[in-house]
């Protein structure tokens, strides 16, 4: 006899859930009743449990404790991933265990080791970062301060002993070489020079344990111009180049030797050495001429007939004489040419263009224009005039030309008399004198602003 029994409402929203409709892969499992008709189930928001009547499993409701509302039946429903499918894995990883089985039967079971990798190269240390640089210079300022203590620690004394011809053993040679090192004439240059910089000879020698450093010198202040007080002085702009050579001992370099290489500074006088008189020409004289209403001093000596230069060989004495023949000539092409080439000779053409002037008198037009191209070649050649200008005839002080050109003749004699055997022949004089200008310079003109 069947008993109809009315449900209790619960005063729930029945709610029918998605998941009676959607299709799972994997298995499900629903909140399970119990005796007394309830469900327990777990807020799927904050995980607080109630006891829920199996007939509003599938109504909606809310946790009391973080608001959540979701349907019983479903909270605790787990819902079925796809079940994994091994069996793809298990055929790739057995294909790959077979290769790696093939491989060490054919290789005999040996493997290859990666080769190491070869180390960066080294960077070359060159300038004040390479210790051979650094101790050179050093050993080179120690030097020009007279700095026994750096001079004595820097030094390889064997060669340096063996240098100045010092026989005294141990510390007693040590202190003969410095003694040498700060006296000795040919280390004036690190008393007269100081360093501007150092370089290795070869910077492929980097890391070699001998060898040679450059420094690079210029002249010290107070060895420079006129005014120095020195018995010599240079120019600012003289260099100079000194090789050390050098020797490593533990972690420094020692310097055993040096000498000065390349070009070296001209020493110039300050003053200039006594008249040296001339075999020929004999010893110039200073004499008083009353020039422009200004008496000057002069230097001349006395007009002869001049031979060549000695010392020079037959083959320029007989080239000597051809460019002057030709400078002579009425050809003004080769005449040009011929005026190049005794530039070019020089100082042994002076005596023969001497000669030349002092045979060429001004009585025609063709010895005027010989006249001028000689004393050209020679003012190319010494930077010397005395005043003479072949072009003026007669000069306004009532001086005849030719007689202009005997009195430059002879300080043209007096100037070579006195440079024929000086380094500094071809340097003019600061203050030359001249029968056109006193002193040897033109007056300004005086200009109207």
């Amino acid at each position: 006899m069947a008993t109809n029994r009315r449900r209790r409402s619960t005063g729930i929203k029945k709610h029918v859930s998605s998941s009676k409709v959607s299709v799972s892969r994997g298995r499900s499992r629903e909140p399970r009743v119990g005796r007394d008709g309830k469900a327990k189930v777990a807020c799927p928001g904050c995980g607080a449990e109630y006891l829920v009547p199996g007939a509003a499993l599938d109504n909606e409701l809310g946790c009391k404790h973080c608001g959540t509302v979701f349907v019983p039946s479903t909270a605790s429903r787990q819902r079925g991933a796809e079940q994994f499918n091994a069996k793809p894995y298990a055929i790739g990883g057995g294909m790959l265990l077979f290769v790696i089985i093939i491989y060490l039967a054919t290789s005999g079971g040996e493997t290859t080791q990666a080769e190491p990798k070869a180390p960066p190269p080294k960077v070359a240390l060159t300038g004040m970062n390479n210790v051979r640089v650094r101790c050179a210079n050093d050993w080179g300022e120690a030097l020009c301060k007279s700095d026994r203590f750096n001079l004595n620690s820097l030094s390889d004394m064997a060669p340096l002993q063996t240098r100045f011809g010092i026989t005294e053993p141990g510390d007693a040679g040590a202190a003969a070489v410095i003694d040498k090192l700060v006296t000795d004439e040919s280390t004036n240059w690190f008393r007269e020079f100081e360093i501007t910089s150092a370089a290795l000879e070869d910077n492929k020698q980097h890391e070699a344990q001998s060898g040679r450093v450059i420094l690079y010198m210029s002249p010290r202040q107070e060895w420079t111009g006129r005014e120095s007080g020195k018995p010599y002085w240079y120019s600012q702009y003289d260099k100079l180049q000194v090789a050390l050579q050098y020797r490593i001992v533990g972690d420094r370099a020692k310097i055993g030797g040096f000498e000065a290489i390349g070009k070296l500074p001209k020493k110039r006088q300050l003053a200039k050495p006594a008249h040296k008189a001339h075999k020929d020409i004999g010893e110039a004289k200073t004499v008083k001429r009353t020039i422009g209403g200004v008496e000057v001093d002069v230097v001349e000596a006395e007009i002869k007939p001049l031979g060549h230069m000695e010392g020079i060989s037959d083959e320029l004495k007989a080239e000597i004489d051809k460019y002057i023949t030709e400078l002579a000539g009425e050809n003004n092409r080769l005449a040009g040419r011929a005026q190049m080439s005794l530039g070019k000779i020089g100082k042994p053409a002076i005596p023969r263009l001497l000669n030349k002037m002092y045979e060429t008198k001004m009585d025609s037009h063709e010895n005027v224009l010989i006249l001028r191209k000689v004393c050209g070649t020679l003012e190319d050649i010494t930077g010397q005039r005395f005043g003479f200008n072949p072009s003026i005839i007669k000069r306004a002080d009532g001086v005849s030309s030719d007689e202009g050109r005997l009195s430059a003749l002879k300080q043209w004699y007096g100037y070579w008399t006195t440079h024929h055997d000086r380094e500094d022949w071809n340097i003019a004089i600061e203050q030359e004198e001249s029968l056109d200008f006193p002193g040897g310079k033109p007056p300004k003109p005086n200009r109207k602003n």
